[in-house]
């Protein structure tokens, strides 16, 4: 089908496509002057995409895209949370015609908080501005100032949401931190008894490297004097066996009374020879000359047996010494070896306490954090706009509805025309003729008006239709 017609189609039926276009345009006319006005009122707020401060210069770590970020706040704005918040916010539950609306429409049963929740999302509608951080909050009502309350209502819900989904997993976390100090706090004490029962058990209040150090010096200090006392013995061991050998002894050599003595004994001895041969045995001089000779002689073994007991009294005093030094030794080992042992222990015992307060340190310090963000009342949400009572309806939309119902009635006309041509063709001109019978025009017949058209040579088509194919 042709343009040209499709336009003579048109201006056949013209009647019938300006009644449905008219019918159509007036019926949608009509119905945007019945229906219930509604009212749009919208809020905006803006959203700081910078990390959060916690008051002490500290800011988030985390990181997200502000379109991430955007659509999260949009999405929370839409969640039912935020419009129960509303629905406290404007008393809603108070007011008697809702409770018995969803009374009639549950019969009783539910959540009515998460009824009339449900029922205000319907009617929200959430618009992030184009490469801004702002949202706008409209709300549409019939009442236009119920829709600007609930605009703002909704405004101040979502900041109101905004800062509990901060705070409370703080609030949370401060409470766990409490507890966990506790724990961690007994567990202080706990090493701390261990510590000072173990110093007072073994007597190490005070115990460090340098004590340890002092007890080592004592300790090499007696090694030292047990190694000369022990040279000292066994020198003194040579010289008291050199004394019981009397002449060959040193000490007994060197002697200068045992000197005298033997140079007297000599010269007593070679009197008594003299005399000897001079005077007879039972001479009264030969005599004393023999009683002086025999008590020299007494006399030096007297002081030979007086140097060997000195010397036998130095080794004995020797060995008294390397004895007492030897136990001296024996219990210094044992006390820096018991001081070792100890001081191993205390070190561990030290290290629990330090651990222990190190734990305890770093709960604080998080408890401190989680404490200062749960009592944070900084949001990084703010109302730009505050909705007012909207002065037209933005529903419905007269002009556009009349617009619309025109261009859908001339197409619903266009559509019926195409229709009843379909189904019952009407052949309005030569080209008609060939283009729906197939015969060839033999003549045409020009208008001669609208009386003699009237029973012209058109309107007798069919017969001669069959006088051709006759």
């Amino acid at each position: 089908m042709t343009l040209s017609q499709l336009i003579k189609i048109l201006r056949s039926r013209r009647a019938l496509v300006a009644l449905i276009t008219a019918g159509i345009t007036l019926l949608a006319l009509l119905v945007s002057l019945v229906a219930t006005k509604q009212y749009t009122a919208g809020s905006s707020v803006l959203v700081d995409l910078r990390a959060p401060d916690f008051g002490d210069g500290r800011r988030s770590t985390l990181q997200l895209t502000s379109q991430s970020i955007m659509q999260t706040q949009v999405e929370l704005i839409r969640s039912e949370r935020v419009a129960r918040q509303v629905v406290r916010i404007t008393h809603m539950l108070d007011q008697p015609e809702l409770v018995r609306d969803w009374m009639a429409q549950t019969d009783g049963k539910g959540d009515v908080v998460a009824f009339l929740a449900l029922g205000l999302l319907r009617n929200l509608d959430v618009v992030p501005a184009k490469e801004a951080s702002i949202i706008g909050i409209q709300f549409t009502d019939s009442d236009p100032v119920r829709a600007a309350t609930l605009a703002n209502a909704f405004a101040q819900a979502y900041i109101d949401v905004n800062l509990e989904l901060k705070v409370d997993p703080a609030k949370r976390a401060a409470g766990w931190f409490e507890e966990q100090r506790r724990l961690f706090a007994g567990q202080l004490s706990l090493a701390q008894k261990k510590l000072s029962d173990y110093q007072q058990e073994k007597g190490l209040l005070s115990v460090g490297e340098g004590q340890i150090d002092v007890e080592n010096a004592k300790l090499a200090s007696l090694t030292a004097q047990l190694a000369e006392l022990q040279g000292q013995r066994a020198d003194a061991e040579s010289r008291r066996q050199q004394a019981m050998r009397l002449d060959t002894s040193a000490e007994v050599q060197n002697n200068p009374l045992i000197a005298s003595l033997k140079a007297e004994i000599a010269r007593s001895e070679a009197t008594v020879k003299q005399l000897s041969e001079q005077l007879g045995a039972s001479h009264p001089t030969l005599k004393a000359a023999q009683e002086q000779l025999a008590s020299q002689k007494a006399q030096l073994n007297q002081e030979r047996a007086s140097v060997a007991r000195t010397v036998g009294g130095s080794s004995e005093i020797v060995e008294r010494r390397l004895a007492a030094v030897s136990a001296d030794l024996d219990r210094q080992k044992q006390k820096v070896l018991a001081l070792k042992a100890g001081n191993d222990e205390l070190v561990v015992l030290r290290r629990d306490v330090e651990r222990a307060q190190k734990a305890l340190d770093s709960i604080d310090m998080q408890q401190s954090q989680a404490a200062l963000e749960s009592r944070l009342q900084q949001n990084n949400v703010s109302i730009v706009t505050t909705a007012v009572p909207p002065i037209s309806a933005a529903k419905p939309r007269v002009l556009l509805n009349t617009v619309v119902g025109l261009i859908f009635g001339a197409m619903l006309a266009m559509g019926v025309a195409l229709i009843l041509e379909t189904r019952r063709p009407v052949i309005r001109d030569a080209q008609d003729v060939d283009a729906l019978l197939g015969l060839p025009v033999l003549a045409t017949v020009s208008r001669l008006g609208d009386g003699r058209a009237s029973g012209g040579l058109l309107e007798r088509a069919p017969a001669l239709l069959k006088l051709g194919r006759a």
